[in-house]
């Protein structure tokens, strides 16, 4: 999860998601990650922007590159 801008609420929270072999994306799968964020942590913090990629950037470490994904969710929302 990362901040991305937003036009009408400033920024909003966007996830970066790496599906497993099996599973198909479709709008189904968009609206029940966002379901089960609202029922276990709040409804106000879902994810409204969800971006599904083949592999998280890592760095030298093997951590998760957050910079990365900052860096992408920025220059996406800069071609909006």
């Amino acid at each position: 999860m990362v901040r991305a801008q937003d036009e009408l609420r400033g920024e909003v929270m966007e996830d970066y998601i790496v599906l497993q072999q099996d599973t198909q994306l479709s709008e189904q799968l968009v609206a029940a990650i966002q379901r089960h964020v609202k029922d276990v942590i709040a409804p106000y913090k879902y994810p409204r922007q969800i971006e599904f990629l083949s592999e998280l950037p890592k760095t030298a470490s093997g951590k998760i590159s957050r910079r990365l994904l900052r860096k992408d969710a920025a220059a996406t929302n800069a071609t909006l």
